[in-house]
């Protein structure tokens, strides 16, 4: 198995504020024009999942979620934590990225939280039990642990829906159907993998609290996807922008313009952050706060980029970006601002705002980086570890002279090595006929 990462090398602060409205004026009848062409775009390009899949979805994380209740009773039991005793063994599922966030495609995956007390522990319990468990329900496959994550996860199928299931243990000896995981207080005295896996959830559930309206972000934040994705400027682990960092952005857009379409919210969205300062001005969606718990909280530090997280502990969520990734999105932003004024003056469409970018066409040298493995599941692990720090090879090289900046290309390519033909196995290859050594001369 093989997968193939392409570049093209081409030669050659301030705290946050409270976010202010900049206009909440009701839409025009040409914003809501314009909205319908761009929802009618969305739906003509299947970005909207059907009932059907949205009831399969649900009825994954239903089955999910009786498969962690029952994991979380038996080891409980096991270890005697009994409902007798006042314990009450359970355990909950919590869902985030975009899923949560709404805006999820046909095919998507869901980013899956399990949340269990003090007594079900990480490595034998959650990754060797709850793993065996899943390993043996029916409609479970492709079951994988990845403890070594950043955020460790076990990956799998659940009626062919993909998940990635992290895990966090709180110090409580009960996890109540009424528990609010959003309390800061529960955050004491936790292991960072579980403050990392409950940052997931936080972060989602603090964007939807913080939009004015719902419905409008969710329909702006998938035009803002699609086009991120088209684009090829959405990849956290090569140093463009991961989906929530997209999110925050369109957020704080929505803030400022409460009452806006979704068709002008994407126009300001690009209107707004082509132009925008991002060495010395951080982007927020509310005031960076510390409560003293013991966790690091984002300080200024003079990075590329800084879409800050709302929730405490606040970090950067674009730590990784380079100076190339950085050149690149200010010029897909510019671009996108471009079109889209050309789009309200009705000489361009949203399919133009969304033309899947020439990389090949655009550059004339390459480099490739490929990786391979032994099999399919050595290869998995060993595309994660590596994926994760290609990062750097974008960074060392922006260092040497004559290169002006480096452009990731943030999708691999697969190229499975082909399988032998049906039939009887080759004959052995003969043994090498090595040369003979030449006769020594008389001196």
């Amino acid at each position: 198995l093989v997968s193939w990462v392409l570049f093209c090398v081409v030669d050659s602060p301030k705290m946050s504020q409270r976010v202010t409205i900049i206009s909440d004026k009701p839409p025009t009848p040409l914003d809501l024009e314009c909205t319908g062409k761009m929802v009618q775009f969305m739906q003509d390009q299947k970005l909207f999942e059907s009932m059907e899949g949205s009831q399969l979805r649900e009825q994954a994380l239903a089955q999910l979620s009786d498969i962690v209740r029952a994991w979380a009773k038996k080891v409980g039991t096991e270890k005697g934590y009994t409902e007798d005793k006042g314990y009450e063994a359970n355990a909950r599922i919590f869902t985030f990225g975009s899923y949560r966030l709404g805006v999820h495609g046909p095919g998507g995956d869901i980013d899956t939280l399990c949340v269990g007390p003090n007594y079900l522990d990480r490595d034998t319990d959650f990754f060797v039990t709850l793993l065996e468990m899943l390993e043996e329900a029916p409609g479970v496959t492709e079951v994988q642990a990845v403890p070594e994550a950043y955020v460790p996860i076990i990956s799998l199928h659940i009626l062919g829906i993909d998940m990635d299931l992290s895990y966090a243990q709180l110090q409580v000896s009960n996890i109540s159907d009424e528990l609010d995981i959003f309390d800061d207080n529960l955050l004491r005295q936790l292991d960072e993998k579980s403050v990392r896996a409950l940052g997931g959830v936080r972060i989602v559930n603090s964007i939807l609290h913080l939009v004015p309206d719902m419905d409008t972000f969710r329909t702006s934040l998938r035009m803002i996807k699609f086009w991120s994705k088209r684009r090829a400027v959405q990849s956290n682990k090569l140093g463009f922008l991961g989906g929530i960092s997209w999110a925050l952005l369109t957020a704080r857009i929505c803030q400022h313009y409460p009452k806006a379409a979704p068709s002008f919210v994407v126009w300001r969205f690009f209107k707004m952050w082509s132009i925008w300062d991002w060495v010395s001005s951080p982007v927020t969606l509310c005031p960076v706060i510390d409560i003293h718990l013991g966790y690091d909280v984002w300080i200024p530090q003079g990075e590329m980029m800084s879409i800050i997280t709302p929730n405490y502990p606040s970090i950067n969520s674009t730590y990784n970006v380079s100076h190339s990734t950085l050149e690149i999105i200010k010029s897909e932003l510019q671009r996108g601002l471009e079109i889209c004024e050309a789009i309200e003056r009705k000489e361009k469409t949203w399919a133009d705002l969304v033309e899947p970018v020439d990389f090949f066409g655009n550059y004339v040298h390459f480099l490739e980086v490929s990786f391979s493995a032994c099999g399919e599941v050595e290869h998995r692990k060993w595309i994660g570890f590596s994926e994760s720090r290609l990062r750097f090879l974008v960074m060392n090289l922006e260092r040497r002279p004559g290169i002006q900046y480096v452009h990731p290309w943030p999708k691999g390519f697969d190229h499975p090595r082909p399988r032998p033909a049906p039939g009887p196995p080759p004959p052995p290859p003969p043994p090498p006929r090595w040369p003979q050594a030449a006769p020594r001369q008389p001196r």
